[in-house]
């Protein structure tokens, strides 16, 4: 179905909203410019609402860290940065090879703490507010019926109402059962977890990425408790890395991740050297950051 005909927002289904500003399906501020509705999909009303539950998530996920490690420089030519307790993580490299540089001085205390060893550096990502069950699961809504529309699928239809209900509503009936984890890479990606499987063609988990992120989110329509666990199974025996399973709405728990960094083997550095230079590694995200 095209879904790029009409102003008629997919998400409240109103035709009144305003439609001037870009419909990301995956937040801007997640390093996204590609993954963009078709011009009249969402009204500008919606994307207001839904940037006060997306910022609180991005921010709570350390997705900053991998944007230093992996991005060489941004869109405008800066250095990617990521606040740490007594200072930041930036970039300082070499012609050769790239280099991570911790400086030390205060500026956002609460979000990141450092511990430097010799050996070893261990820096612990800790979210300075809780995470909430209910928006995690609006949140995963909103970009599964983003990538149903872009898909070609009929969002319009009563098929697609769970979908709409829980990223719109407050109301915990309308809360859909997720998972969250990490994703330690610069890249971002949806799509549906394991095609072909009997388990998916049940539940249409929908399995979202991006830099510091990871979430799945199941579609059905119904979900039997039998099914999820199912589902739980499956997610932890094939996911590459570990995740949560929320069932609560009321949920609500602040998150900390634990990345070590260790001294490479020398023929890991000649690796990431030859890759280092083969590569442009220029930002395409988040402009301005």
């Amino acid at each position: 179905m095209d879904n790029s005909s009409a102003h008629h927002c997919i998400f409240c289904l109103k035709t009144d909203g305003g439609f001037q500003k870009k419909a990301h399906v995956i937040p801007e501020s997640a390093c996204n410019e590609d993954l963009i509705l078709p011009q009249g999909c969402e009204c500008d009303r919606c994307n207001a609402e839904f940037s006060s539950i997306e910022q609180p998530i991005i921010r709570s996920f350390p997705g900053q860290m991998f944007r230093v490690a992996f991005v060489k420089e941004t869109n405008r030519g800066g250095k990617p940065t990521a606040d740490i307790q007594g200072g930041k993580i930036t970039r300082a490299d070499s012609s050769d090879r790239p280099t991570i540089q911790i400086l030390r001085y205060s500026k956002n205390p609460k979000t990141v703490r450092d511990n430097i060893e010799p050996e070893k550096s261990t820096l612990i990502w800790k979210s300075t507010q809780p995470l909430s069950g209910r928006k995690l699961s609006a949140f995963l809504a909103k970009i599964a019926l983003g990538y149903f529309c872009l898909q070609g699928a009929d969002v319009y239809s009563s098929a697609y109402d769970h979908l709409r209900k829980c990223a719109k509503s407050v109301d915990p009936a309308f809360f859909i059962p997720c998972f969250i984890g990490l994703h330690p890479h610069p890249t971002q990606d949806i799509q549906l977890l394991g095609k072909g499987e009997a388990i998916v063609h049940a539940t249409r988990p929908v399995w979202v990425t991006f830099p510091g992120f990871a979430g799945i989110i199941p579609t059905a329509p119904y979900l039997s408790q039998e099914v999820l666990r199912e589902l739980e199974s499956f997610v932890r025996q094939n996911a590459p890395s570990p995740f949560f399973l929320i069932t609560d709405p009321a949920w609500s728990k602040s998150i900390e991740f634990e990345v070590t960094l260790e001294p490479a083997t020398e023929a890991t550095r000649r690796q990431h050297r030859e890759l280092w230079k083969a590569t442009k590694g220029v930002d395409r995200g988040r402009p301005g950051s």
